[in-house]
């Protein structure tokens, strides 16, 4: 017998292989398929999808192949382990792939990219097919590879791409993107993967036990809580998780997991829950900490005025510092250290911190503070000397980047759209954690005021443009 019909299985329900028949649609997940598949229909060229280590991006990925796969004119070719040492291997690798050749051997790196481009060109405009180039893991792309794939998305008609790409890779991966500005701002799809909140965890647990045969509960709701607090909602943990407290129900021969079954499978693996706090109540911790070090919580400033420059000359802000920020995240697989005690009276001390002293206004600038019913003429110098400029609904600024990162962790337990970015002031870096951005002042009013309201979250609104960084609202 198939010990998993002891449980009224038909199958297991949490193997670790990526099957796409398991793919749980949790609303950032479908999200990022739709995108994606959206993406490679209109032939946009060149898509990202970030995540950290077991969020589902081999998952993703495979039922992104399937569903593309249903249609005849769409043609994916998937590379699983892009650790090529020369651009040479790379493109042998597509050539091969390809045009189901290998090239001469004495052919140039020009005459392979030719004939690549021809092939491209045949499949898109004679046989009128959509070639998709899928690579899996591609934190492991160095950045000369980065360039022949940015060559080959040269190659394109009046209306279309000639060839899809779509990267899925770790978070590490924006390291590599900031070295290579040129391909980074050919991004059109840039997605995330985020954990999964209590709801999508229990819920995936009962899609997969649907999916392997049962319809009754094996889990308790307080287990499904420790299972969602001991893996930080990473579904290769829930599933590593799940795996080995169905084995402790056989092996004890229960009928249901309760709290006390998943923390004893959980702890052998250092995932025990009560070792981390709620979100909010970590971000609360980190603040403190920062405060009871001296460091500022939230930073009112005015413009920062840049170097003075030759006549005629003008300052370019990078797109990615700016008209497209990507949120500079950081992998941590260990759990964040939080500080062993803090003082009764804390909000006394971050009453009393001592931000940094607010540096002088232009003459020609305005400074919008305080109040969210800011009249239209200020929002109108807003936008005479911000043109372009983006608004952050920020939660704290960190001269540390560890603790920065631990605020941010925090967030992300409640907002997906959190993130990172860094601002120079005074001539420090500082690390700003935000919650979202937007591309007018009002709109990040609206959810800084929402956050309060549903959160008591106190925020800041911050505009930023390059090195202009500057408070807007409180």
């Amino acid at each position: 017998m198939n010990y998993f019909e002891l449980l009224g299985l038909t199958r297991e329900p949490f193997s670790n292989s990526p099957d796409p028949v398991f793919f749980f649609k949790s609303h950032n997940h479908s999200s990022c398929l739709h995108r994606l598949e959206i993406a490679v229909r209109l032939r946009r060229g060149l898509n990202v999808c970030l995540g950290r280590i077991g969020l589902g991006k081999s998952t993703l990925c495979r039922t992104l192949i399937q569903r593309l796969s249903q249609d005849k004119t769409i043609v994916p070719h998937l590379i699983l382990d892009p650790s090529f040492s020369t651009p040479r291997e790379l493109l042998t690798t597509l050539y091969n792939r390809f045009l189901r050749t290998s090239p001469p051997t004495e052919a140039t790196h020009r005459e392979i990219m030719e004939g690549l481009q021809q092939h491209l060109f045949l499949e898109a405009q004679e046989n009128q097919k959509i070639l998709v180039l899928i690579i899996d893991e591609g934190q492991k792309l160095v950045p000369e590879c980065l360039e022949v794939i940015r060559e080959l998305l040269n190659y394109e008609t009046n209306d279309a791409k000639l060839l899809q790409v779509i990267i899925f890779a770790q978070e590490e991966f924006d390291i590599v993107l900031a070295e290579v500005p040129n391909f980074q701002d050919r991004i059109n799809e840039f997605c995330r993967l985020m954990p999964l909140n209590f709801w999508d965890t229990r819920a995936m647990i009962r899609h997969r036990l649907s999916l392997a045969g049962t319809s009754r509960e094996l889990f308790t709701w307080p287990a499904y809580w420790a299972l969602y607090r001991a893996s930080r909602g990473t579904p290769r943990k829930i599933m590593h998780l799940g795996h080995k407290a169905l084995m402790a129900l056989i092996v004890n021969n229960q009928a249901k997991a309760d709290r006390n079954v998943v923390l004893s499978c959980a702890r052998p693996l250092g995932w025990d829950e009560n070792r981390r706090p709620p979100g909010l109540l970590l971000l609360v911790s980190a603040v403190l900490f920062a405060g009871f070090f001296g460091i500022p919580g939230r930073l009112h400033m005015d413009i920062i005025s840049e170097p003075a420059l030759p006549e005629g000359s003008e300052t370019v802000i990078a797109p990615s510092e700016f008209r497209r920020p990507i949120p500079l995240e950081f992998r941590m697989d260990a759990e964040p250290e939080e500080p062993e005690s803090l003082p009764e009276n804390m909000s006394d001390v971050l009453e009393n911190e001592k931000f940094p002293a607010e540096e002088q206004v232009a003459s020609n600038s305005t400074h919008v503070r305080g109040n969210a019913n800011s009249d239209k003429s200020q929002a109108v110098e807003l936008e005479r000397f911000f043109t372009g400029s983006r608004f952050y609904v920020q939660v704290g600024a960190f001269l540390q980047q560890s603790l920065a990162e631990k605020v941010m962790l925090a967030v992300r337990t409640r907002h997906e759209s959190a993130g990172m970015a860094h601002v120079i002031y005074k001539g420090q870096h500082w690390n700003i954690v935000y919650i979202d951005h937007f591309d007018t002042s009002d709109k990040a009013i609206q959810k800084a005021l929402e956050i309060l309201r549903d959160e008591d979250i106190k925020t800041s609104v911050v505009e930023a443009e390059g090195q202009n960084y500057r408070f807007v609202w409180e």
